[in-house]
């Protein structure tokens, strides 16, 4: 799936051409610290927080999904015994056959079936709704290992623009940055006649744009209050360089 995000950057293009001019700034070291802020904010804007809650809630999708079989938790006799002894035959026909067992499931040890199943079960946003119920059960360790294999595309969406944050000479978080040539491209020039063009890949967050639209004003507000501390006389820190309060 290809999310279209566009970025309108004009007023903050003017700005940052002004901020230039009254700093005496080359306009394209200006636009190389900017363009790092805003790949940053919207960094820092787009889920999850954290690497932890991140795979917290990938645990929490694919729990809908499949049903781990823990021999410790399970009560009825005959399919506790089962699992323990990994009989896969009499597990497949309990879960296929008893009522006892909530609703009838399906057992199974393939990572295949349990990726398809995922992708015909989550949403274009690639969540799972709440309150679905699984349709598949598998043993313990076969369900971690689905969940694991999926834990590790967490910090794909962080990442779409984590490319201009590099060109612009910033780093990112090691989780995040290994996605950095996957989730996004960057083409930049801060040279004569500056421009930066940033492409995200495959984003499922719903309301992107608004994230992306709200990283682009909070950087014109703050712009826009250096610019004003300039035009004082004000001492201000431009990121490349301080530029001394007027006497």
């Amino acid at each position: 799936m290809q999310v279209s995000v566009k970025v309108d950057t004009r007023q903050l293009e003017n700005s940052l051409y002004l901020l230039a001019k009254e700093s005496r700034s080359a306009p394209g070291i200006v636009i190389k610290e900017e363009t790092k802020f805003i790949a940053q904010a919207i960094m820092k804007l787009t889920p999850p927080k954290n690497l932890a809650q991140g795979r917290k809630r990938v645990q929490g999708d694919l729990a809908r999904i499949v049903f781990p079989l823990d021999a410790a938790k399970i009560t009825w006799k005959p399919l506790k015994e089962a699992v323990e002894k990994k009989d896969v035959a009499k597990i497949a026909a309990l879960v296929a056959n008893s009522t006892k067992f909530q609703l009838k499931r399906d057992f199974t040890r393939d990572q295949g079936r349990m990726k398809e199943q995922h992708k015909k079960m989550r949403t274009r946003w690639g969540r799972i709704n709440r309150g679905v119920r699984p349709v598949l059960v598998a043993l313990v360790r076969d369900a971690a290992k689905y969940t694991k294999s999926v834990q590790k595309n967490v910090g794909w969406a962080k990442a779409s623009f984590a490319s201009a944050i590099v060109a612009a000479g910033g780093t990112v978080p090691k989780w995040v940055g290994k996605f950095t040539s996957k989730a996004g491209a960057t083409v930049a020039n801060f040279g004569e006649n500056p421009r930066v063009v940033a492409t995200a890949f495959n984003i499922k967050i719903p309301d992107f744009q608004r994230i992306v639209d709200n990283a682009v004003a909070q950087r014109v507000k703050i712009t826009e209050r250096k610019i004003e501390r300039l035009v004082a006389g004000k001492a201000i820190n431009l990121g490349f360089k301080i530029v001394e309060a007027r006497k």
